[in-house]
């Protein structure tokens, strides 16, 4: 397991633009996941104690995923 540390680390050592572009392009898409997720609108959880209220706001989220 450390050899393929050392090999992981020796290539990300040598290719520092390429970790940089996967990493720009990993951020991109989680940004794009969250536009889009914000964009339907969920409702905010208000912290209510009531697990029935809470039930219902997590159906509503659920809903956004289907």
């Amino acid at each position: 397991a450390n050899m393929a540390a050392a090999v992981i680390d020796q290539t990300a050592a040598k290719n520092p633009r390429d970790l940089e572009k996967r990493d720009r392009a990993l951020r991109n898409d989680e940004s794009k996941g969250l536009i889009e997720f914000r964009h339907h609108k969920p409702p905010q959880f208000r912290g209510d104690v009531s697990p029935e209220e809470a039930d219902l706001w997590l159906q509503e989220i659920e809903k956004i995923f289907e």
